[in-house]
This record gives structure tokens, C-alpha cells and sequence, in this order.
């Protein structure tokens, strides 16, 4: 499997200079003119010309609150009374290419201090605790600016700086920042910048544990990552797994298939040779953890997998609290980044559990589950975000999740450990198996964990 990616990929790498031509070719970028940045009465704005190669025709007009100054024939406009306080911009135009390019320039209002459009709030630190103004720029220069910060669209008292530390469980917030700036001899402006969550910002993410598979077919799973839970649970106090579950989990049921995958082969052929709560054995499966080999907290966990259909059929990727034995579930916490269904083909299930409370979220896959698709979950200490194929479809922040009726308890903030298994039957796939379903088969390509922005915890034992 694999090596056929590779090959993939290299053909990716052949191909790609031919389509970046063709998207460069038809995505050019003009550059605008620009004039000067601030003006007043009785002074001079400058216009600057952007540079198009090959232009032909070229023009420009200059425009006074949208509309044209039919007497502005040169690259200097003088301003006079008449423009006080209105916006005044350039328009440039030309044939390139025989196509007409028409840009815009930067916007002035005539006797008023300027503020960039494009100041915004970013993070200020590496770890991403302080958000500053970024890219200001105020023309005239002055050091009569005044600054307020907003969370949630309320004013944040005392945040009168340029720099602002949220804290953690404000992550999730919307921040603003209101500038005020006025130079000698220019107007007060008010500028306010585009809201900022810092939790929806591009995250870092670094791989830092894996296994990938790779093993040939026939090799033991790696014993420092895995080991099985056998049985049907009534050896761990949960008969039927809690769940009513039909199958005796067998570490034989887990192999490498020799081209880079995992698979977990869950049969009814040999499963009579063992009793279960409920009588004789009707499956035989089997469940991977790295319970007491590998812990984890926070971070990001991924995996790419596919399953058979049928219904019973319940695959999963999930975690549980490492603090199992003395705070049973759901006291220590669960958090399933992937459930499926077998008799729902195409439909995901991402949930937590916790003491008093459950909060998940669906999403319909592009393709049914016996195709492979990548699941994933961000885990931070505010907040744990869903995605399939890398797109987001469900989050549960701590705010939330404690602030739900009746209150329900975050116990998140620890150790957990994961867990790959093939469910045959149970209450949440609605039952009893299919009597006349023989096989199913649930595959994973690879199972990785990543810091998020350098969150992120590893346990080893």
C-alpha cells in the first residue's frame, strides 16, 4: 500500500511543474498603485504606478469619494478645501495580455490620520499566551494612540496596550482591538480590527509517536506500543465491555497484512470454543491498547482506517482515562475519535463521555467506510476538536461542556491511553449482529500522535 503511494507521489512530482505553469497562467496577480498614505489641505498626494509587463493603453484616474476628478491629469493631486475629510483613491487601468486590468490604490481621507487596513491581531509569543496589534501603521507618524481590547465584544478593563495575555480558558473567545490615533494637525481616526480566536488559528503540529505497520506479514505487533485486552470482559469487571458486546477479543485476530497496514479480523469460525457472559461464544475479534505500554495527554491523534459493512459491525478508535482502575468509567473519561457503524455506511460518530455527561457530533462520510478516511481529534486543555479527512466537523470546549444543564464534570486534563478494536454487536449499533454476517474486517494504514503547538504529553512506561 505503501509503495504504491510512493509511486503516487513521484508521478505527483513529474506532473506538478506542468499544472503549476497552467495555474500560474491563469491566476495572475496585478499589483495595485498606491498613493500617499496621509494628506491635508494645501499638501500634495502622490500617486505611484504599479509595473505590468507587457501593459498597453495604460491610464489612470483619480477618484474623489468613488467618483472621478475629471480635472486630476497628473501623478500629483493638490488637495484643496473642497476634499477635506472625503476619501480619495487612484484607479489604474491598462491592456496586458489582451485582457483590461483595472486596480484600485490604497485609500486616504484627506485630513485625517491614516490606520492601515490591514492592522490585525496576532500571537505575540511562541507559545501563543499574548496576542499584539500587528502590521500598524499610522501616517503621520504619532505617539498619541490609544488602544482597547475586546473580548466577546465586551471592553476588557485595564487593556489599554498594544499587547494583551488571554488566559487559557479564553481560547475560544472573540478578541478585538479598538485603536484610536490622531496626529499633529490631522483628525481623530478610530480603527477596529477583524475578530481573533486563538484556538481557530493555524496550529504546529509535530509528530512525535507512531507506528506505522510496516511490519511483514507474520510479525508480533510491537510490544513497547500494544498489548491486547482478551476476553469479553468479564475478566475487567465489564461484562460484554459494558456494552452487551458479542465477541471474545483474541490477540491472533490482529495482524500486519505485509504492505504497510493492521488489520483486525473479527469471525464467527472458532469463537464456540469459548464461553461468554452469555453463553457460547458467537465472535472471535480482537482489541489493541497501549494501556500501561504508552500514555498521552493533549495533543493530536490520527489515524487512517477502513471497515467491512454488516450489521454489528462497530470499529473504533478511541481513548480512555489512564486512571481506569481507580476511577472506573466513565470517572476517568472516554473520548472516541472514531465509531462506526456497519448497517450506517457512510456516517461517523465522535463523542466524550464523562461522569454526568456526554457531548458528540456525527459527520457523513465522502465515501462509505470500507474506503479509507483519516480521523483525527485536537485535544488541548480547553477544547476537543473532531475532523474526518481533514475537515472539522464537531468541538466541545471546557466552557461549554461545564456550562451545559445540569453541569456536567471535565475530566480531560489527565493521562489517557488508545485503543483500536473490532466490536461485533452491542447497544450502540442496535443489537445482535446479522445471523447471516460470517466476517468483518477493520484495517488501519497507521495510527500517529502529534504535539499541537507544542501541547502535548507522552507516558512511557
Amino acid at each position: 500500500m505503501k509503495k504504491l503511494f510512493s509511486v503516487l507521489a513521484m508521478l505527483a512530482i513529474l506532473i506538478s511543474p506542468i499544472v503549476k505553469d497552467v495555474a500560474i497562467a491563469e491566476e495572475i496577480t496585478y499589483a495595485a498603485p498606491t498613493i500617499t498614505e496621509s494628506a491635508k489641505v494645501g499638501q500634495t498626494v502622490k500617486l505611484t504606478l504599479a509595473s505590468w509587463p507587457d501593459a498597453s493603453g495604460q491610464t489612470f484616474v483619480w477618484l474623489q469619494s468613488g467618483k472621478a476628478i475629471s480635472t486630476a491629469k497628473s501623478l500629483q493631486l493638490k488637495v484643496t478645501s473642497s476634499m477635506n475629510l472625503k476619501t480619495i483613491q487612484a484607479r489604474q487601468s491598462a491592456t496586458v495580455a489582451g485582457k483590461l486590468v483595472t486596480q484600485v490604490s490604497n485609500a486616504l481621507v484627506v485630513g485625517k490620520t491614516s490606520i492601515a487596513s490591514d492592522t490585525q491581531v496576532a500571537f505575540a509569543d511562541a507559545a501563543k499566551t499574548t496576542l499584539q496589534v500587528s502590521n500598524l501603521k499610522i501616517s503621520p507618524s504619532t505617539k498619541s494612540v490609544k488602544y482597547q481590547w475586546f473580548k466577546d465584544g465586551s471592553a476588557i478593563k485595564n487593556a489599554v496596550s498594544s499587547k494583551y495575555k488571554f488566559a487559557a480558558s479564553a481560547s475560544m473567545s472573540e478578541f478585538k482591538v479598538s485603536i484610536s490615533a490622531q496626529a499633529s494637525g490631522f483628525a481623530l481616526n478610530k480603527f477596529v480590527t477583524k475578530s481573533f480566536v486563538p484556538d481557530d488559528q493555524p496550529k504546529e503540529y509535530v509528530l512525535a509517536w507512531a507506528d506505522e505497520f510496516d511490519s511483514p506479514a507474520g510479525s508480533a505487533v510491537d510490544s513497547t506500543k500494544w498489548d491486547f485486552q482478551e476476553g469479553d470482559g468479564v475478566a475487567f469487571k465489564k461484562a460484554g465491555w459494558g456494552n452487551a458486546e458479542e465477541q471474545w477479543y483474541l490477540k491472533r485476530q490482529a495482524s500486519f497484512t505485509g504492505d504497510g497496514a493492521l488489520s483486525i479480523d473479527a469471525t464467527r469460525s472458532g469463537a464456540s470454543q469459548y464461553k461468554c457472559y452469555y453463553g457460547t461464544c458467537k465472535w472471535i475479534s480482537s482489541k489493541l491498547v497501549t494501556y500501561k505500554k504508552v500514555g498521552f495527554m493533549y495533543g493530536r491523534f490520527e489515524a487512517r482506517a477502513k471497515s467491512s459493512l454488516g450489521q454489528g459491525v462497530w470499529p473504533a478508535f478511541w481513548l480512555l482515562g489512564a486512571n481506569i482502575e481507580d476511577r472506573p468509567w466513565p470517572g476517568c473519561g472516554e473520548i472516541d475519535v472514531m465509531e462506526l457503524k456497519g448497517q450506517n455506511e457512510d456516517m461517523l460518530w465522535g463523542t466524550l463521555h464523562g461522569p454526568n455527561g456526554s457531548n458528540g457530533s456525527t459527520a457523513t462520510l465522502d465515501t462509505n467506510q470500507t474506503e479509507w478516511h483519516t480521523y483525527a481529534i485536537d485535544w488541548t486543555p480547553n477544547s476537543v476538536t473532531w475532523f474526518v479527512d481533514g475537515v472539522q466537523y464537531h468541538k466541545v470546549t471546557k466552557a461549554d461542556y461545564i456550562g451545559s444543564s445540569p453541569a456536567a464534570v471535565w475530566v480531560f486534563d489527565h493521562e489517557f491511553y488508545i485503543i483500536l478494536n473490532l466490536a461485533m454487536g452491542g447497544n450502540f449499533v442496535g443489537g445482535p449482529t446479522d445471523p447471516a454476517l460470517n466476517t468483518a474486517k477493520t484495517t488501519f494504514d497507521y495510527v500517529r500522535y502529534y504535539t499541537v503547538d507544542g501541547v502535548g504529553q507522552i507516558f512511557k512506561y
